[in-house]
């Protein structure tokens, strides 16, 4: 069961992979993969929503995250390619059939680009038939609820308009707004807030774990270490000569449990002339703060400066 989990978060790595590339570039390198065929029927033989640039993202997230699983390179490549075909497929029955490029179809959209892969999967690793579906079902819940959720961060909602109309910020807006957590107009913007919602967190910590990377990232965020630099200026006053600073910043106290017991050793350990507290004390956004307060206390009482 351990191996079919860990093949249903590729799956929907792969899935996110085209529409985050899309999110973050625009129309850069936006070329469609049926470079604007039409068909008898006067209609694209796949739309413009289908890209090299997707089709590329998706194969090259097979073959990361698969080999980060545990996976052999090319299960992680015949992932990414059949995931894409079952997407192209479905694409193509969707113009057949008269619909729109970037139009939704639940659970159409999604299961062939389920299918195809978990046949391989089937076949490759022996799942058997109940786990061979049960999979299916969960990606197609999962990629849809992905994809409902991504259109809501990409086509945001404008107060000056009726509420069936959506706009598109400019890219740079909407990297401004998620970077700084205020998906301004959206009305759901304080339950989408990427760096402290719940969710986040526990599918982020769920993902890490079952790709075997939790108690790896855990190790290097507690390997911390004490960076020296020399900054050599012609004109330095005589009195700054040797002058020593300490910059602190970015510590995340309540990130980690062994984390501020960590910081203290450091900081206990060097004299300096002059302190800087950089800021982001805490991970948390909200919430009580009085054991951040008495932890930046024991900080302060041991700096040497």
């Amino acid at each position: 069961m351990y191996i079919s989990a860990k093949f249903l978060v590729l799956l929907l790595l792969i899935n996110c992979a085209p529409p985050f590339v899309s999110f973050y570039m625009g129309e850069k390198w936006n070329n469609p993969i049926d470079c604007g065929l039409k068909l008898r029927d006067g209609r694209f033989l796949f739309g413009t929503h289908k890209t090299f640039r997707g089709l590329a993202a998706a194969i090259l997230t097979g073959i990361i995250i698969g080999l980060l699983a545990g996976f052999p390179w090319h299960t992680g490549l015949c992932a990414g390619i059949l995931s894409m075909t079952g997407d192209l497929f479905s694409s193509f029955i969707k113009r057949r059939a008269g619909k729109a490029s970037g139009t939704n179809f639940p659970g159409f959209d999604q299961f062939f680009e389920g299918f195809l892969p978990l046949i391989y999967f089937y076949h490759e690793f022996s799942i058997g038939k109940s786990n061979f579906f049960l999979l299916l079902i969960l990606f197609c819940i999962f990629a849809y609820t992905g994809a409902w959720f991504f259109k809501i961060i990409s086509y945001p909602k404008s107060k000056n308009q009726k509420k069936q109309k959506t706009i598109k910020n400019s890219l740079i807006s909407q990297i401004r707004e998620i970077r700084s957590c205020k998906i301004t107009t959206n009305p759901l913007h304080h339950f989408i807030n990427f760096e402290d919602a719940f969710y986040y967190h526990f599918f982020m910590k769920t993902v890490f774990k079952i790709l075997g990377l939790y108690e790896k990232g855990v190790k290097n965020a507690l390997n911390i270490k004490f960076v020296h630099r020399t900054l050599y200026f012609p004109n330095l006053p005589g009195d700054f000569n040797d002058y020593s600073i300490l910059f602190l910043s970015d510590l995340h106290l309540d990130a980690l449990k062994d984390l501020p017991e960590l910081i203290i050793d450091i900081v206990s350990s060097v004299s300096v002339d002059l302190c800087i507290l950089g800021g982001d004390y805490r991970a948390s956004m909200h919430g009580p703060y009085g054991d951040i307060v008495s932890t930046m206390g024991n900080i302060a009482k041991i700096i040497k400066a």
